[in-house]
């Protein structure tokens, strides 16, 4: 009977008219990436399991993996992960690579969407030369990144640093006339070692500020200028026993900071 009165409630309440529309808001604060509980809630709930995670980091500089994570995290919005890696040898000392990179959630205030094609060729010994592109569809939102990778003989010790620039094409390809008067270029690294019983893990990319001017007031009515500064950075310490994970450690950084300057509004920036 219990099973029974359950599955009505359930039919009535996707059935009914006006359920949902009834219902409070389930995340009633004023502005939702300000609330600590959206990092609580995302970290608790949705973070990878810590075997999975290892594994996605161990084969980073080696291996070919997809990984997905979609959750509800309020009433009309997912919290969508969805990372492809790709590392494939192909011959002569060069291997292809590809890098998918999808996260979209409420504890970001931007969404990234990016997926790299690159090569990578080495140099001498355990050292690489990489170098990667984002196509972007809209050719002044290309990017590109190019760096070293060192690595051990199993590339599952590895140390990638590199040089990533945002929009290098924005002033000569956009469509409202707007002149890139500071580009966004910054340090992209990823670094994994280990010993007896740990090992540890670090990945990042900071980027100088990246500031426009739209003077043509015809093709940009509104806006007259922007400024967007952001970066992430995470570190994880692990401690092993007998090889398999028994302990975990780390910290996590995201940075997002914005302005813009309006036509309509007094001289200086929002």
């Amino acid at each position: 009977m219990a099973r029974l009165m359950t599955a009505l409630l359930m039919f009535a309440a996707l059935t009914g008219p006006g359920v949902a529309d009834a219902l409070p808001d389930d995340w009633p604060f004023p502005h939702e990436h300000r609330s600590d509980l959206v990092f609580i809630h995302h970290l608790v709930n949705y973070a990878a399991h810590p075997d999975r995670q290892r594994e996605w980091e161990r084969d980073l500089a080696r291996g070919n993996a997809l990984r997905c994570n979609v959750g509800s995290v309020k009433t009309k919005d997912f919290r969508t992960l969805l990372e492809m890696n790709l590392n494939t040898p192909l011959g002569g000392g060069w291997r292809f690579l590809y890098r998918l990179d999808w996260y979209r959630g409420l504890d970001r205030d931007l969404e990234r969407q990016q997926h790299w094609l690159g090569l990578e060729t080495g140099i001498v010994g355990p050292v690489a030369l990489q170098i990667s592109t984002h196509p972007a569809p809209d050719k002044e939102s290309m990017d590109l990144q190019a760096g070293i990778l060192i690595h051990s003989a199993d590339r599952r010790r590895f140390l990638r640093l590199g040089l990533r620039f945002d929009d290098f094409q924005y002033t000569e390809k956009n469509d409202l006339n707007g002149e890139q008067t500071r580009s966004a270029s910054g340090l992209v690294w990823e670094a994994r070692q280990a010993g007896p019983g740990w090992e540890i893990f670090t990945a990042g990319v900071y980027f100088t500020p990246a500031e426009r001017r739209f003077d043509d007031a015809t093709a940009s009515p509104e806006l007259a200028g922007t400024m967007r500064h952001r970066g992430r950075g995470e570190v994880r310490l692990r401690r092993l026993s007998g090889g398999e994970w028994r302990g975990e450690v780390g910290a996590e950084h995201y940075r997002f900071r914005a302005r813009d300057e309006r036509r309509a509004a007094p001289a200086g920036f929002d």
